[in-house]
């Protein structure tokens, strides 16, 4: 049981091309199977599953998606917020959990009966609302396309590609190792490129960038990831700047857990991180003070660069932490009293 297990969940892939011929109702329902027989938080059960095999639910699919590859069927996971449970000392839900250990559940099962899935992130949560009328309580989490697999579908080219488990497993403590490198002159051409891509859109082409971040100083260590702010002149911004960032590669954090900006991030074969905020107010007028700090002091650079380095030599994160939490206070002390 343990190898078979294994083995299909190594060979299973996400399929992106279908045979266009119908899933069985009687398989179709082996999958749902799956999914109720999945664990939940106290069994609360609160998964929502769509069933979306119509001809007309798979046209109203492909307005709420570009990712769906014309398959014959799908199906939408969903958690009502009324029944999910709920942690008490910080109020997380158990929702988007239970809804994804269902949907592994189902795609694991649609495998092991030939059926081909993709498990699809990329959609328009407002529109499938609208499209498939979901009742105000459920929030959808997964979007299962599935079906036959065409002959000729074969996995996604870096499918096979695992990261070791020394880089993903820890016992009894974590260690992290960090890619911090030497200041390298090509950051600056990196940021100006993405900017050039960035202001095609419509919605950006009149806003404000700045590059900041330990990439754009000169003389200081840093993770190879370009931070750039994006000024607004009304926060938050319209749908539309959220929607253009996106259409360039990025993906859409919202707060992430820091107040008055927005985060998007770009991984890809250069990295980036955006945060749109107000133009000229106190974050904005903060950030470009602390790097321009930075690089009219080489003395202060370099302390900072220091810091850096204690994050390489060791694993102590909430070490490095405080060490860079004191560091930027005591610049902005410098920077507030005036001190050249």
């Amino acid at each position: 049981m343990g190898e078979d297990f294994l083995k299909l969940a190594k060979d299973r892939y996400s399929v992106r091309k279908f045979e266009q011929r119908a899933v069985e109702p009687e398989i179709l329902e082996k999958i749902i199977k799956a999914g109720m027989f999945a664990p939940t938080a106290c069994n609360k059960q609160p998964q929502r599953i769509l069933v979306i095999d119509s001809s007309d639910g798979l046209q109203k699919l492909k307005l709420c998606t570009k990712c769906h590859f014309d398959a014959p069927a799908a199906m939408l996971v969903c958690y009502d917020k009324n029944e999910c449970w709920v942690r008490k000392y910080d109020g997380k839900t158990s929702g988007e959990i239970d809804a994804s250990i269902v949907a592994t559940h189902m795609i694991l099962e649609a495998a092991s009966i030939g059926i081909g899935t993709t498990w699809v992130m990329h959609f328009k949560p407002q529109e499938i609302r609208e499209q498939f009328q979901l009742p105000e309580d459920y929030e959808p989490v997964a979007l299962l396309v599935m079906g036959y697999p065409a002959s000729d579908a074969e996995p996604y080219a870096q499918h096979s590609e695992f990261k070791s488990e020394r880089e993903l497993v820890f016992h009894n403590r974590f260690k992290k190792t960090y890619n911090v490198q030497a200041y390298d002159d090509t950051w600056k051409n990196d940021y100006e490129n993405e900017i050039d891509t960035l202001i095609k859109k419509s919605s950006l082409s009149e806003l404000a960038f700045e590059h900041i971040g330990s990439t754009a100083i000169p003389g200081v260590k840093a993770k190879p990831i370009i931070d750039i702010i994006v000024g607004v002149k009304v926060f938050p911004p319209s749908a539309e700047v959220i929607h253009d960032i996106e259409e360039c590669g990025y993906i859409y954090l919202r707060e992430a857990s820091v107040p008055d900006r927005l985060y998007f991030v770009k991984r890809a074969e250069k990295n980036f991180n955006v945060n749109v905020i107000l133009y000229q107010g106190s974050v904005w007028e903060q950030d470009i003070a602390f790097r321009d700090y930075l690089i009219s002091h080489p003395d202060y650079a370099q302390e900072y660069s220091k810091i850096k380095d204690r994050l390489v030599k060791s694993d102590e994160v909430l070490e490095y932490s405080k060490l860079k939490t004191d560091f930027i206070l005591k610049v902005y002390d410098k920077i507030n009293s005036g001190e050249a």
